[in-house]
């Protein structure tokens, strides 16, 4: 074995080891925050079988796969089309939260690794930890509401989970563009291609166009057609239209939108977006500027730039045809932007590995610039979490070891407007027994009632 080979062996080991030390220390903090974070808004619905909004005496638990998928038939009949993120919330409120915390805690890891291997595939350069630091630091700074998106359950399932799904689907059909069609390919491809449409209204069918536009650039660049891959985008796209023809979300919405209505939702999306990512906007241009000047971009970066800044402009702009789109809607959008930033990084980086020394300063000044403010951010998430976590449990163990029949009284934690805090903005605790939220976590702890009074 020559030098040179062995130095390929000994860096490869390096980069190995790297991408396991990051992956163990994100999931450490990730981990305490998904710990320090209990159920909120409808997460204790989804324990029992879906059936009406409030619960009552037919109320019943999910017994096996059967009743699961019984249950989210009827929740796709009466609620909404988004039966993926749903039956996965229902599968993680059947057991103990401390599971969730685990697995969530891997998801949001390998939605890092997913973004990374996706712009690595196509480059055909390898994953580095620095890469995947950047990767987590910029989820982290720009993921729209984390705390509802990440750590409460019913959120992440339809959102960090979802994102997982088609981020996947996209990852798979670039790792086996060339690739010709077989009975097992098109299986694969189908199947979950089909699921990663029904993700969600705005971001599944994004993703979707997304494969789109690497089809048709790879046709108009050979004039082949490749059956797997066009079936793959015809099965996301009847995924994505059994979902938004949920006969639920349907006979919910009963909003007829015209052309100034969808202008203005337009103007107030547009507003959300550059006030959000203003600062993730700046990065990305400033880097595509310098690589225009330095003429460091070619063809297929610009088709892959085009793809994912046509998928986030259209998970973005499809929102116009709803009636209300919160902050948290723009997480695919949000996460393809990152996949476009990350991309340009990589060019960057690959343009001056040859120059060891200024390779080295170039990522430590990128590191410095992200994990001393990642540490700030992190320790006031973490407080202001724990403080209302530390109301929230207190109640829940009160109510845990209170009497069948008894009407149990804790207390409301205090507001926050923390966006990294699942309980900012959700349904929770009020001073109503009567209230929804109260009614099913008394129905979840297995108590008459639960009344909620505000701490002096």
């Amino acid at each position: 074995m020559n030098r040179r080979s062995r130095h390929h062996i000994q860096e490869q080991k390096q980069g190995n080891s790297s991408l396991y030390i990051i992956s163990v220390i994100a999931f450490i903090f990730l981990f305490i925050l998904n710990s320090i974070t209990w159920y909120t808004s409808d997460d204790y619905i989804y324990h029992f079988f879906y059936q009406d909004f409030m619960p009552n005496s037919a109320t019943k638990e999910i017994t096996g796969l059967w009743d699961l998928l019984h249950s989210q038939w009827n929740h796709y009949l009466t609620w909404n089309g988004r039966f993926v993120g749903h039956t996965l919330v229902q599968l993680f409120m059947q057991f103990d939260k401390v599971y969730f915390n685990i697995i969530n805690s891997i998801a949001f890891i390998l939605l890092a690794l997913v973004i990374t291997a996706i712009v690595s595939n196509y480059r055909n350069s390898k994953i580095t930890g620095f890469h995947f630091a950047i990767t987590l630091i910029l989820l982290w700074f720009f993921i729209p509401e984390f705390g509802k998106t990440v750590l409460w359950v019913s959120g992440s399932g339809n959102y960090l989970w979802t994102a997982l799904i088609y981020c996947s689907v996209i990852l798979f059909f670039l790792i086996n563009n060339n690739k010709k069609s077989s009975w097992m390919l098109c299986l694969i491809a189908f199947t979950f291609s089909f699921f990663a449409g029904a993700t969600n209204e705005n971001s599944g069918p994004a993703a979707i166009s997304i494969l789109g536009i690497f089809f048709l650039f790879n046709y108009f660049d050979n004039y082949k057609i490749r059956f797997w891959q066009l079936g793959c985008i015809i099965t996301g796209f009847v995924g994505s239209y059994v979902l938004i023809q949920s006969p639920g979300a349907k006979n919910r919405s009963d909003i007829n939108i015209d052309w100034s209505q969808i202008k203005h939702s337009i103007s107030q999306l547009q507003k959300c977006y550059f006030e959000h990512l203003n600062l993730l906007l700046i990065i990305f241009f400033l880097l595509f500027l310098v690589l225009i000047l330095r003429k460091m971009i070619k063809k297929n970066d610009l088709i892959f730039l085009f793809a994912f800044l046509i998928g986030s402009a259209a998970s973005l702009y499809s929102l116009a045809l709803s009636d209300q789109y919160p902050l948290r809607t723009l997480f695919g959008s949000v996460v393809f932007l990152i996949i476009a930033t990350i991309y340009l990084v990589d060019i960057l980086l690959n343009y001056y590995k040859n120059h060891v020394i200024f390779s080295r300063k170039l990522k430590a000044i990128f590191l410095i610039l992200c994990i001393v403010p990642f540490l700030v951010s992190y320790s006031y998430v973490f407080i202001d979490n724990y403080n209302t976590y530390k109301t929230v449990i207190r109640g829940v163990k009160i109510v845990e070891t209170s009497d069948p029949d008894s009407h149990v009284i804790i207390s409301i934690h205090k507001q926050t407007d923390n966006l990294y805090n699942a309980y900012n903005g959700t349904n929770n605790l009020s001073e109503s027994p009567d209230a929804w939220f109260n009614s099913w976590m008394a129905k979840y702890y297995g108590v008459k009632s639960i009344e909620g009074r505000v701490e002096e």
